[in-house]
This record gives C-alpha cells, structure tokens and sequence, in this order.
C-alpha cells in the first residue's frame, strides 16, 4: 500500500463523490441500468454507510464508505471515510460534475484531478433566483476552494484511507432535491469511474431559547444569575452547539447599554439549561435586552424574545430610620447629639433633622456614613423638642422617617432625683436605669420611652402617657399613676406594690412576673380590658 499524503488520500477519496461530500446524502431510488447494486459496506463502530451506486468500471474499486452521520443536514459537520483502490496510475485527468437543483436549473463544472482545482475549475451557477445552488462549491471536503491544496500527479495506483474527515454542507444551500452524475476521466479521457446521484437536503429543526433571571424581581445589591434553556435542533444528544449571550439596557429602546453577559461555545452539550453569566446590576429599574444563541454547527440561530423586551426588574432596598438622643434629659446650655440609624446601611444619602417640624440648622443634609447621620445641638433654655429624622435616599435605596422622639431640656442639672418633669416630651426616650425617685412626671409623653429598670418610687405619673412604654423591672413602688395611659406598655417583672392606679387604663399590659400588693383599684381598667370595679373584690387581681 503506498503511503501518499493526507490530502492527496482525501482527493482521491473525493474523486467519485467530490458532489456527495459537498452538499448533500446520496440516496438512489433504484439502480440505473448497467449499474452496480446500491453500494452498503458494514461500518466501523460509531458509523453509518454512505449509500450510492457505481456502474460496472472497475478501474476505482470502494472497499468502504462511512460517516458519523448519514444522511447529513445542511449546516452540520459530518465526518467521512473512505477506503479505496486505485487500479492504476494517474497522471492527468478531470472530474465532471453535472445536476439540478430544486429550480430544475441545470448546473455543471469541472476541474482537473492534478493541480490547484481554485484556479481551473469552472462552474455555471445561477446567480439568483428561488431555491438556487449557493456556491462555491466546496471540495475537498471542509476545505474553501481558495485553500484547496495542490495534488502532484502521478497519483500511483494502490490503496488509499482517508481516515475520517470533516464536511459541511453550507447553510447557504436551499433545502430540496439534488440529482446528477460524477464522473472521473484519466489522462486518456477514458472514463475510470462513473456515479449517478440522488440527494435529498434538508434543514435542521430550528432552535427556541428560552431566558431567565434569578432572583427577578431582584434587590439592588443582589447578584442576579441568567440562564438560557435551549431546546430544538437535532435530537442528537451533543447537538445543537455554539454560544448564547445576553445584552442588557436601561430603556425600553435598547439604546443605553447596561451590561452583557455570555461565553464563546458555552452550548457544548446539546439542548439543555445554560449558565449565561451572573451580574450585579449597577442601578434600580427595569432592564431590556434579550438572548441569542449562534449556532455554531449549521443550527438556526434563535432568541429569547423580542430584540428589546423587558428582561429583570430591580427594586430599591427598603430602609428603616430610628433617631436617639444623648444625653436625654438634658440641661440648658449641655451639648445633645442627635443619632440617626438607617438600617441595612446604605451606600450613599443623606438624613435631615426637624424639631416639631422646623429644621434644625445645619442638619438639613447630614451625609450617612455606614448607615448614621449625626445632628449636634444646644439648647439655651428648658424646654420640650419632638425630633425626627428623615433619610433622603441615595442610588438603589428608599427613603424613611423615623417616629418622632421627646427631647427635654430641664433645670434638673445631672440628678433627676426629685426632678420636675411634668409635661416634659421624653416620647421614646432611652431612659433605662435612670434614678427618678421621687420625680413628677405629671402629663408627661412617655410614649414608647425605654424605662427598663428604672426607679420611679414614689414618682408621680399622675397624666403621663406610657403607651408602648418598656417599664420591665422598673420600680413604681408608692407611684401615683392615677389616670395615666400605661396601654400595651410592658410591666413585666416591675414592682408596682403600694400604687395608685386609680382611673389607670393598663389594657393589653404584658405583667407576667410583676408585683401587685396593696395597690388603690378605682375604675381602673384591668389589662383584660375588664374594669376593676366590675371586678370581685373591685380589683385587677385575677385579671392581670
């Protein structure tokens, strides 16, 4: 067997079915006259024959004729083999290809077996018109005619194996049937080899993508995941490859691109879910685009929508804001730092501060910085202040206010022993541990005020409003609470012992662990929401 080059096996092998392995499958409807049967070898594993007919001329003989994939569709790559033996030596000669297409036009070239087959063969094609052949025509097989390589004659006679070779049948070529004759001439213009054809092309199936976003809609801040689900194509289970990418934009006329995603050849299993690539986005708001997948074997590209269709929505992160003061209460002419806290912390934004409604001078626009914004003041004389703080968003975030806290400036100095409260705005005021023994807090807004484990001994809360107050393990022994609003305040674990709790509403009070004794009932209403003059014994015992 001679060991000739590669490219001179795939010429010969070429040679009776150079139209074959261009652009379609062989598939002959019966036997021409004076033709051998339809030619089927047994196919190595992994491979299908290549079924055509040969007349009776002997001087080719096949011994095999395989492909990974046959018939073959247009676009795809196939590989092919060949086995042949030629039965003597060539040193010139031409192949004739003759056929018609789906238009019935007739269509003929030619070119020499040795030489450069770019540069001699010549082709009458039509150039346009419906279902027409859409050259050039490509031989050998998977080679451009401009880099076809030159094939020195004598081709000796011997046995020749391609080994498996790619082609590819151009996406250009229309769908339809392909019938005609090869024939091959040697330098005597005896013909040494001689087929007639019948092809039939068809199209693969086209693709549908279909794209995803996870989470969507999604938080400014969160990674967000796009995939693409690939279905159509051929059923072959590697099939259909290429790529799938994603454009993102900012209006609804995909003008103002925001970002893309997608990685060359990330289809490289077949139909299935892909990964197309995950972001951040840099902004809130509606984003549109669409996917494509590009074929990359011969499939029909496909997209995932519209080319400009809303793809993700990203909200805002809602924020939180709490204003405390310290210290609080405070003195005439003592420094107070207001602290506001938006929660999650935002990346950017500012909070303005009012008093009763007014803003406080130069906090109007105080930068957040991980999520706090401070506001200093002073105070000249005593007096009540309702404060509340308000954040202005920055890009990705949503505003908030917070409720308002109670701010009193009092003469009280540093010892609130004893101190006059009364009608002091402490609305709520962290005012945990304080020592107020003794202090009058009469008509006072204690209002969601934090008073945990504070004392209040004999204080007078005669008025005040404690609704929502947080009074656990406070003491309020021999308090005067007579009319006040302790209303689903907390008194868990408090001592109450010896309090006037006359005309008191504790409705919806939480007093699990609290102490009752020797306390002054009068239409007082008892956290069940019963009065405890209603009550056996005209008491909150037992109602509590």
């Amino acid at each position: 067997m001679l060991n000739l080059s590669r490219f001179r096996a795939r010429r010969l092998a070429a040679i009776g079915f150079a139209l074959t392995t261009a652009v379609g499958v062989l598939i002959l409807p019966s036997t021409p006259s004076g033709a051998n049967p339809i030619y089927s070898p047994t196919p190595d594993p992994g491979t299908v024959p290549i079924i055509y007919t040969v007349n009776t001329i002997q001087h080719i003989t096949v011994n095999a004729a395989e492909a990974t994939t046959w018939p073959p569709v247009i676009g795809q790559t196939d590989y092919v083999r060949w086995d042949l033996n030629l039965q003597e030596n060539i040193t010139s000669g031409k192949v004739v290809v003759n056929f018609t297409g789906p238009n019935n036009v007739p269509i003929s070239f030619s070119y020499p077996v040795c030489g450069t087959p770019a540069n001699s063969r010549s082709a009458v094609i039509p150039a346009s018109g419906p279902n027409v052949w859409a050259g050039p025509f490509v031989w050998p097989v998977g080679t451009p005619a401009s880099t076809d390589p030159a094939v020195s004659c004598p081709i000796m006679a011997g046995d020749y194996n391609t080994g498996l070779v790619p082609f590819k049948i151009s996406d250009a070529v229309q769908p339809g049937t392909y019938a005609g004759t090869v024939q091959v001439a040697d330098q005597t213009g005896g013909v040494i080899f001689k087929t007639s054809w019948h092809m039939v092309l068809t199209k693969p199936a086209p693709t549908t993508l279909t794209l995803s976003a996870s989470p969507n809609p999604a938080t400014f801040g969160s990674p967000v995941t796009f995939t693409g689900t690939l279905s159509g194509g051929l059923a072959s289970p590697n099939e259909p490859l290429g790529s799938i990418s994603l454009g993102a934009y900012t209006d609804p006329s995909c003008h103002n691109l925001a970002f893309t995603l997608g990685v060359d050849n990330n289809v490289n299993a077949g139909n299935g879910t892909y990964t197309i690539g995950t972001t951040t986005p840099a902004a809130p708001g509606t984003y549109y685009g669409s996917a494509f997948f590009a074929d990359s074997d011969g499939f029909n590209a496909s997209a995932s929508s519209g080319s400009c269709q809303p793809i993700l929505v990203v909200n805002s992160v809602p924020t939180s804001t709490v204003v405390t003061a310290s210290p609080n209460p405070a003195n005439p002419g003592q420094g107070v730092t207001y602290t506001a806290t938006v929660s999650p912390p935002p990346s950017s934004g500012t909070v303005s501060f009012t008093d009763s409604g007014s803003t406080i001078a130069g906090c109007s626009a105080v930068p957040v910085s991980a999520g706090v914004a401070l506001c200093h003041v002073h105070y000249a004389t005593a007096g009540n202040h309702a404060i509340v703080a308000t954040y202005n968003p920055g890009v990705g975030f949503l505003g908030s206010t917070s409720n308002p806290l109670g701010e009193t400036v009092t003469l009280c100095r540093a010892l609130f022993w004893g101190c006059n409260l009364s009608s002091a705005n402490l609305q709520g005021a962290n005012l945990a541990g304080f020592n107020f023994t003794r202090a009058s807090f009469a008509s006072a807004n204690l209002s969601g005020a934090n008073l945990q484990g504070a004392n209040l001994a004999f204080a007078n809360l005669s008025g005040a409003n404690l609704q929502g107050a947080n009074l656990s393990s406070a003491n309020l022994a021999f308090a005067n609470l007579s009319g006040a609003n302790l209303q689903g305040a907390n008194l868990s674990g408090l001592n109450l012992n010896d309090a006037n709790l006359t005309n008191t509403n504790l409705k919806g009070a939480t007093t699990t662990g609290g102490a009752f004794n020797s306390i002054k009932w009068s239409n007082t209403t008892c956290p069940d929401g019963t009065n405890s003059d209603s009550n056996v014994g005209s008491t909150c015992v037992g109602h509590l």
